[in-house]
């Protein structure tokens, strides 16, 4: 499917604008993440499986500009799209208010995941500071950015989804 050959460009800019701009954007320490709307959005929209790839290929883009040990993004990622878009399976594109809430506690899910890793490879946060002033403010902005990735991405599924041709008009001549 065309959405696998698509994934590694759109992610790879996401990876490259969350690293350069969305620093600007910040309550606390928490800023919005751009990789993480854009995995569970098209997991909402496509499927576990596409999400998946999306999370996948997103972390790993994530990790190698920002330096990180390579593939603890991607794994925390890659649980919590699939286990949200397993949860819910896929949405229709109309769905304003869902989308929002599953960012929001997806992103709860993905930081816990995160300091969780984080501190059993020995990059130990602070506990406390990481979920109060990073994960907190970070629930809301994504809840905020979903609102506007998932109608793109909607506009993007619909374009790329096959729609059914009817090869007999109803009619013989």
């Amino acid at each position: 499917m065309i959405s696998r050959y698509l994934s590694l460009p759109l992610l790879l800019l996401a990876a490259i604008v969350q690293s350069t701009l969305m620093p600007d954007f910040q309550v606390a320490s928490g800023r919005a993440d751009l990789i993480f709307t854009m995995a569970l959005a098209w997991a909402l929209l496509a499927g576990s499986d596409q999400g998946v790839l999306w999370a996948l290929v997103g972390g790993v883009c994530r990790d190698f500009i920002d330096g990180l040990p390579l593939g603890l993004s991607a794994m925390a990622l890659i649980t919590v799209v699939f286990a949200i878009s397993r949860f819910t399976g896929p949405l229709e594109r109309g769905n304003w208010l869902l989308p929002p809430v599953l960012a929001a506690i997806g992103t709860g899910a993905y930081y816990l995941l995160l300091v969780g890793l984080y501190t059993l490879f020995g990059h130990a946060p602070p506990i406390a500071y990481s979920l109060l002033n990073v994960a907190l403010p970070s629930v809301a902005m994504n809840a905020a950015l979903m609102i506007v990735v998932y109608r793109l991405l909607a506009i993007l599924h619909y374009a790329l989804t096959p729609r059914r041709v009817s090869a007999f008009s109803g009619t013989r001549p």
